[in-house]
């Protein structure tokens, strides 16, 4: 059983992964030395009014980018887990993490009780 919901998540965690870089894309560079994403300056123009529309969307390229760099970064961890052999493991105790939580969040690190504690 647990061997079909790893390899069931792994798929799930391996498009999410796809996705969630070509969201991230359309709002942030990626920096090829470090793995960082650096969200994009856009350039409207150069009157004020373009000024102000560049300084708000860039704003909004700054807070999607973080959410979505973290999230990349739980589903990469998880696809190294998988990799390491220690997928469904909680990092907090040790025990197995059931595997209803593991398919409702594939990238769970912790169990729920640990995940609830932090």
């Amino acid at each position: 059983m647990m061997n079909t919901l790893i390899e069931k998540n792994k798929k799930k965690l391996l498009e999410e992964k796809d996705r969630l870089e070509s969201l991230l894309a359309r709002v942030a560079s990626k920096d090829e030395t470090n793995g960082d994403f650096h969200a994009k300056y856009p350039d409207f123009g150069s009157t004020e009014e373009d000024n102000a529309a560049e300084v708000a969307a860039y704003e909004m390229n700054i807070a999607e980018e973080h959410d979505l760099e973290l999230k990349l970064n739980r589903v990469s961890a998880a696809l190294a887990r998988i990799d390491k052999g220690n997928y469904g493991i909680c990092a907090v105790g040790g025990e197995e993490i059931q595997g209803a939580r593991l398919e409702a969040v594939p990238e769970a690190e912790n169990c729920v009780q640990h995940d609830n504690a932090s």
